[in-house]
Parts: C-alpha cells; sequence; structure tokens
C-alpha cells in the first residue's frame, strides 16, 4: 500500500525526523472543519481521515478532530489537539530541551529545574514540585493500597501509568534512542538530559574550581561538593548524600528490594546497573580492551589488569 508522508519540519532543523505517515485511502484534505491558521503558521498542511459524521457522535462537542474522531466543546481546544497529530512542539524547556505541545505543561515541568514546591499536603505540610506527586503522596494518608502490581517483580503502583513506565524496566525496551551514540533510554526526557553528553556548549561556569557545565542543575547538583553539603539522609541509619539517585540506590540496603531480574537465570538486583554487569556473564560479551589487545567484561577488570603494565614499566 502506497503511503504519503508529512514532514513536521518546523523552525529549521529542529524537528528534522518527526514524520507523519497516512495511508492513501484514508487522505482527504479538508478546508471546513480544520482551522487552517495553525497549519499556515507552521507551513503544512492538514491531512484529515474520514471518521463517523459528528451529530452521531459528538453531539454536544460540536468541533471533531478529523485525524481520530475526538470531539471538543471549544475550537481553541481542537487546534490545541491538532498538534498531537503533527508531533510539534514548540515550547522547549531553556534547561534540558525537553519539548511540549502546551505552554502551561511546560510551565508544570520547569519547577524541576527551579526546585519550587507549590503543591503541599494539607495533612503532614510535605510539599511537592507537580500535582501527580501530591496525589500519590496523600495515598499514605488515605491507607488506599497499591493497587496496579507489577506480574513480574510484585512491586505495586497507586497510579497505572507508573506501573506502565515500570514494566519497560523489565522489557529492557528503550524507545527514546540517541541518534549520536545509539543509547537508549526509557523516558524521553531521560534522553534529552543525555543529549548534553554530545552538546559542546558549557555556559555554567563553578566560581570554585572553574569547571563547566552544560546545564544549570548540574552546576548546583556540581556546587554541593564544594559546601560539603549532604542534604539527602537516610531515615534509617542517617547517612547522607550529595544526590537524591545515591540516596535512592542506598535504601534498597534496607528494603532488601530487588525490582531488576536477570531474564536468563532468574538473579535479582538491586539496581540496573548491577544487571547489566551481571547479564555479560550470559553474553560473553567483553566492552571493555586494553591498548594490548586484551578485553574484559567489567572495567574494574581492565583497571586492573591495566596496572599490571603500570608495574612492569616502573620495574
Amino acid at each position: 500500500m502506497n503511503c504519503q508522508e508529512l514532514s513536521a519540519d518546523v523552525n529549521s532543523a529542529s524537528y528534522i525526523g518527526n514524520k507523519l505517515s497516512f495511508c492513501d485511502h484514508i487522505i482527504k484534505q479538508s478546508a471546513d472543519n480544520a482551522d487552517t491558521s495553525l497549519a499556515q503558521q507552521h507551513g503544512y498542511k492538514i491531512l484529515t481521515a474520514e471518521v463517523p459524521s459528528q451529530d452521531s457522535r459528538h453531539s454536544d462537542k460540536p468541533h471533531v478532530c478529523d485525524m481520530c474522531g475526538k470531539g471538543f466543546m471549544l475550537r481553541s481546544n481542537l487546534k490545541q489537539h491538532l498538534l498531537v497529530h503533527t508531533g510539534i512542539k514548540p515550547h522547549v524547556c531553556s534547561e534540558c530541551g525537553k519539548r511540549f505541545t502546551q505552554l502551561s505543561n511546560l510551565k508544570t515541568h520547569s519547577i524541576v529545574h527551579t526546585g519550587e514546591k507549590p503543591h503541599v499536603c494539607t495533612v503532614c505540610g510535605k510539599a511537592y514540585t507537580s500535582l501527580h506527586n501530591l496525589k500519590a503522596h496523600d495515598y499514605i494518608h488515605t491507607g488506599q493500597k497499591k493497587r496496579h502490581i507489577c506480574e513480574t517483580c510484585g512491586q505495586g503502583f497507586y497510579q497505572h501509568g507508573d506501573l506502565k513506565t515500570h514494566k519497560l524496566i523489565h522489557t529492557g525496551y528503550k524507545p527514546h534512542v540517541c541518534r549520536e551514540c545509539g543509547k537508549g533510554f526509557i523516558k524521553r526526557g531521560d534522553l534529552n538530559i543525555h543529549m548534553v553528553v554530545h552538546s559542546k556548549e558549557r555556559p555554567f561556569e563553578c566560581d570554585v574550581c572553574g569547571k563547566t557545565f552544560a546545564r544549570r542543575w548540574n552546576l548546583i547538583n556540581h556546587a554541593i561538593i564544594h559546601a560539603e553539603k549532604k542534604p539527602y539522609e537516610c531515615t534509617e541509619c542517617g547517612k547522607g548524600f550529595n544526590q537524591l539517585a545515591g540516596l535512592k540506590i542506598h535504601t534498597v540496603i534496607h528494603t532488601g528490594e530487588r525490582p531488576h531480574i536477570c531474564k536468563e537465570c532468574g538473579k535479582k538486583f538491586s539496581n540496573m546497573g548491577a544487571l547489566n554487569r551481571h547479564v555479560i556473564i550470559h553474553t560473553g560479551e567483553k566492552p571493555f580492551s586494553c591498548l594490548c589487545g586484551k578485553t574484559f567484561g567489567l572495567k574494574h577488570q581492565l583497571t586492573r589488569h591495566t596496572v599490571k603494565h603500570v608495574v612492569k614499566k616502573i620495574v
């Protein structure tokens, strides 16, 4: 079947690769229902699919999307919805590069970088950056159980969306792939953060040591080293950490949780890094190589081997 590709090349090359494919037999151009002003603004034509009439499906929502048939009460909501089909995300976070279709979503996301926590629990006073996290916290006070259970490891979640994201850990599926090095990520936000590795621009400089960073929040995390502060403290043993990620990894020691399971032998691990190191045993892969030609499965094995060459030179 022949298909036409509509390339949403918007605002220079920033949207290269965002292509929409529609089969010939469902394509028709619409000048009646779709608002063409949005299309003209970004330099593309709106392609629409045949759907049931709005009278039979959306009597209370007169503005219907010709792509998927979804109805809206307001025409402005339909215009905003059209961005979902075009792949256009005009609102970009200046900190991490993550894109959004709506400005309101960008504003909500920006709180992650500013550290602002406007959503406060009325019961205990704990504050959160997003309403989603506050709602998840509320379950602690209501006593509601984690109804969404992972069939693989048994871990429970209050919300189904969190379970769906969690399941990707077990499948190994990483849909967001870096075009520069091929590294895959479960979340698009993680890919955007990773892209900093390939960027040469580092405008944020540490006043103490002069080290530069591509993102402001990287500089903030780095500054903690000079301040010798460890703001993230384990409630079980009191050990402090510079970063929240370090605390999360440490906490597993107390909980005994091992959600990462090897598909080959069933062995469980507390973190993905440990699982990845273990999997090499089954695959036989040896990605770390010495200049002498010898290869190793683990980085510390290569380091230990390299010492031998250094010792020989000294002796």
